[in-house]
């Protein structure tokens, strides 16, 4: 076992894991990898799209390698409803959680690369430029939650043509996806850009911005759950509230200001940094705002920040509180978003999210 080439070791207290095995190079390494590592109870599944002629037979192809090594494999079908690669993604995750839940897999291995992470980092930052903070440029995470599921990365340190070698030596073939090559796709084009190298930072350079980048995520996530935990409650219309924050850095102040907006308005990304700028600035002034985004309703005071979901809720609250549709129901906030593709950089501000919403109203 080359640890070089995986690092086995995030497996650790997994006693049965499912990896997702496309037939590509990174996948088909990856399953190696883990055999050679003596991984035991190691299930493989693949995912058919539907979405080109010969992906069935692909797949077939797969479950035949992996019963050469007496690896059970399922050919999971997505029924696609949306043709965009987000809603593919989606959908793809959504089937390989199911899988794994029915097998009591704990655990989904997959086979993102170095290369993959570079990808990763160069699309966010041409969407971003100089905006893009620790959180864009930190890329994929070696661990990240799925509901109670971990996704596992092993492979981000190591580059897609060691695998290929690795690959060769054992005397193992892979099979090409022509997706790869549609530049059509925006990470097909990411990709040769960085295969051309003109004027662009290595793989192993950009891995590593990477990793400086998650772990100033993670200590930024950690401020914000103390924070969160010390100076947010539910008020008695189920808003959360943030008080005495205006001395806290900006940095900070504007990562909760995010996970919270996030909560109340049920919004699938978080809203970036710079889009945060004039909350932030009335919050460190204390300067009354009233401010529409991300489908929340943020209000500044003096000594406090208000957030509640901007469209109006008619359920009640809280067992034995009247309904009343003028108020927003604690209970109508959404920690999903938080739940599902969380790094594990981010776990301390999630529960202390999620210990938030579980607590009792208070009246102000």
């Amino acid at each position: 076992m080359n640890e070089n080439l995986c690092k086995s070791t995030l497996l650790d207290g997994h006693s049965r894991v499912l990896v997702a095995i496309s037939g590509g190079s990174d996948s088909t390494a990856l399953l190696h990898l883990l055999l050679n590592a003596n991984i035991a109870n190691l299930h493989a599944a693949t995912v058919d799209h539907g979405l080109r002629h010969g992906s069935a037979d692909e797949a077939l192809y797969v479950a035949e390698h992996c019963a050469k090594f007496r690896v059970d494999h399922a050919i999971l079908n997505w029924s696609p409803n949306g043709r965009s690669s987000d809603a593919a993604r989606i959908g793809r995750y959504e089937l390989l959680a199911d899988y794994a839940k029915s097998i009591s897999a704990t655990a989904i291995v997959l086979g993102h690369t170095q290369d993959d992470q570079a990808e990763t980092i160069l699309m966010r930052t041409k969407r971003m430029g100089a905006l893009s903070g620790t959180r864009g440029l930190s890329g994929m995470s070696w661990i990240t939650s799925y509901g109670e599921l971990k996704l596992l990365r092993p492979l981000l340190s190591s580059r897609r043509e060691e695998l290929r070698a690795f690959l060769t030596r054992l005397g193992h073939n892979w099979m090409d996806d022509p997706s790869n090559i549609n530049v059509k796709s925006e990470r097909v084009r990411i990709r040769n850009l960085l295969t051309d190298g003109v004027n662009l930072p290595s793989g192993p350079a950009m891995a590593r911005l990477a990793e400086l980048s998650s772990r100033g995520r993670g200590w930024l996530s950690d401020r914000a759950a103390e924070l969160i935990e010390s100076r947010a409650f539910l008020d008695a219309s189920g808003n959360i509230v943030l008080k005495n924050c205006s001395d806290r850095p900006s940095a900070v102040l504007s990562e909760v200001f995010s996970t919270l907006i996030q909560v109340c308005g049920g919004q699938p990304y978080r809203k970036p940094p710079h889009k945060l700028s004039e909350i932030v600035a009335a919050c460190v002034d204390a300067k009354p705002l009233r401010k529409s985004i991300g489908n929340s309703l943020v209000k500044v005071r003096k000594g406090s920040v208000t957030f509640s979901k901007e469209s109006r809720s008619k359920e009640s609250c809280h067992p034995g509180q009247t309904s009343d549709p003028k108020l927003n129901c604690g209970s109508s906030h959404s920690i999903l978003r938080l739940e599902n593709f969380r790094p594990s950089e981010d776990d301390s501000q999630y529960s202390a999210v999620k210990q938030l919403l579980a607590s009792s109203p208070c009246s102000t």
